[in-house]
């Protein structure tokens, strides 16, 4: 998978999903996040 502007992570759920997670982080910062619903 190579694509510019595209970053691939590997991490447990928890760390992404839980409130003031990764996820949450990402949105605060202005990053667009899709996918499944996370909360």
């Amino acid at each position: 998978m190579i694509s510019p502007g595209v970053t691939m992570g590997v991490a447990p759920i928890r760390l992404l999903a839980d409130e003031g997670g990764v996820l949450d982080g990402l949105v605060a910062r202005g990053f667009e996040v899709v996918g499944p619903e996370w909360k």
